[in-house]
């Protein structure tokens, strides 16, 4: 896939979920069945971890913080990373919950420091292979992180 096309579909994307924020949102409030199954891998994290950070990127309107804050028993700090300023408007605001607007296909991932990243609904609005592992290599291989979950 040529860079013009990548570049087309990756307006195209941003273009919708601007355009639809507050009907997306409207939309997505439940949580995902498969989320559940996260939840052991949060409780291994290594110790002692005061307080687990999580990333959650193209968090939408950071319906995953709202089901960690229902379903985990200890503190953490969550930042939502998505492009779409408009869905972050939708999302929760919490003193646990930060929101970055930051587009990670034009930006490249963010310099943010994390025991645990999540990424849902979004690896298949990423146009072309070598950039799916791009994202998920420069992911992987930064010291400072933890673990993907895609």
């Amino acid at each position: 896939m040529n860079d013009s096309t990548i570049q087309t579909l990756i307006d195209l994307n941003n273009r919708f979920y601007t355009q639809f924020a507050s009907d997306f949102d409207d939309s997505r409030h439940a949580a995902w069945p498969g989320w559940l199954r996260l939840l052991p891998h949060l409780e291994t994290l290594p110790k002692p971890i005061e307080t687990v950070r999580v990333v959650d990127l193209a968090c939408g309107n950071a319906r995953f913080w709202k089901f960690l804050k229902s379903e985990l028993s200890y503190e953490f700090n969550y930042l939502g990373v998505d492009s779409c300023q408009g869905l972050l408007d939708c999302a929760p605001k919490s003193e646990n919950c930060k929101l970055m607007e930051h587009d990670v296909l034009i930006q490249g991932y963010p310099p943010v420091s994390s025991d645990f990243v999540g990424s849902f609904g979004f690896f298949h609005h990423i146009p072309s292979f070598k950039q799916r592992r791009d994202i998920l290599h420069k992911r992987v291989s930064n010291s400072e992180v933890g673990g993907l979950i895609a």
